[in-house]
């Protein structure tokens, strides 16, 4: 058993009487899976190249430092990280949050990786 697996064993064991009330069956299943996922792997993304540094010049606005800082966070992630990433990106409408998320589309594509795009709406779309 590899160091990894004997963690893990204790901190399920040690949330495992939460489970024993209906009401946190839900935190119990989420904490499951976020388990399963940290102990997942992935290939790298690449990082920038000229087809994506001409893709990111084509956007008509400048980012803000926040937009920038998102960027570069979701990048990061993808080229720097092993395991899959967990992002949620919210804000106002028109701050930005589709460009990040063709960024890291494109990104992917590039890397030969396949994407579903998943978008929620506020009238439950």
């Amino acid at each position: 058993m590899n160091p990894g697996s004997k963690r893990l064993c204790v901190i399920f064991s040690f949330y495992i009487f939460i489970a024993l009330c209906p009401k946190n069956r839900i935190a119990l299943k989420l904490f499951a899976t976020m388990t399963i996922r940290s102990n997942t792997s992935r290939p790298k993304y690449i990082s920038a190249s000229d087809d994506y540094e001409s893709f990111e010049k084509s956007f008509p606005f400048v980012p803000t430092v926040d937009q920038q800082h998102c960027f570069n966070d979701v990048a990061n992630d993808m080229v720097n990280k092993t395991t899959p990433m967990d992002r949620l990106i919210c804000g106002d409408v028109g701050f930005g949050k589709t460009e990040v998320a063709l960024r890291a589309i494109y990104r992917a594509v590039l890397s030969k990786r396949q994407v579903r795009r998943i978008t929620f709406d506020a009238l439950g779309g």
